[in-house]
């Protein structure tokens, strides 16, 4: 259980943080909803998608305005700080978001230095000797999805993408057309708190 007023001092706190948030003076749902139908609009003149996906692709009339909220990191000792999320369900770029989750998915996991979870790093490093110079170190990323510089993810998608040779099996859309997707996803990273969008 956590106290209202201290879980949204919380809140308000992790929002004063401006490095990582920026405050907006207005909603910008309906600009972004413009540029997700162009877009969509777009890739369905060009015969790259069919009706049917651009109904299931297209924002709804009135989409939800992503929320923030705070889950108790209840792991960690008092005071009990909380991890921002922010919900995107039924948001402009959801459809478009899950449509482009699901052909990049596959490329997920295709890197040596993939780490599944725990246990495969459990496994992987299990009979590793080390020389007495060096050790193992753990780092513990903050913020990580607002640190990642998003020019940086759209090049790692294309390069990824452009050397997928099982991409034709997933879409017949062109490695151009999905970072566009990605790159409007990506960019349309808005939410809002206590009536206030960031």
């Amino acid at each position: 259980m956590l106290n209202k007023s201290d879980y949204d001092n919380k809140c308000k706190m992790l929002l004063s943080d401006k490095s990582t948030y920026k405050w907006m003076g207005y909603n910008p749902t309906s600009g972004f909803r413009k540029k997700a139908v162009k877009l969509i609009g777009d890739l369905f003149v060009s015969h790259a998608i069919k009706s049917d996906l651009k109904r299931i692709l297209d924002p709804p009339s009135e989409p939800t305005i992503p929320a923030f909220y705070g889950l108790p990191k209840v792991h960690k000792p008092e005071p009990v700080p909380l991890r921002p999320i922010v919900s995107c369900i039924h948001s402009v770029t959801y459809n478009l978001a899950k449509f482009a989750a699901r052909i990049l998915g596959p490329l997920v996991g295709r890197s040596l230095h993939h780490v599944r979870n725990t246990k495969d790093f459990v496994d992987k490093i299990k009979g590793l000797q080390l020389p007495d110079t060096e050790t193992i170190i753990s780092f513990d990323v903050t913020a990580l999805f607002t640190s990642i510089p998003v020019e940086a993810a759209l090049q790692a998608v294309k390069y990824k993408l452009l050397h997928d040779s099982t991409l034709e099996k997933r879409t017949n859309l062109s490695v151009k057309q999905l970072v566009d997707i990605v790159d409007l996803c990506l960019s349309t990273t808005y939410f809002s708190y206590g009536g206030v969008f960031y």
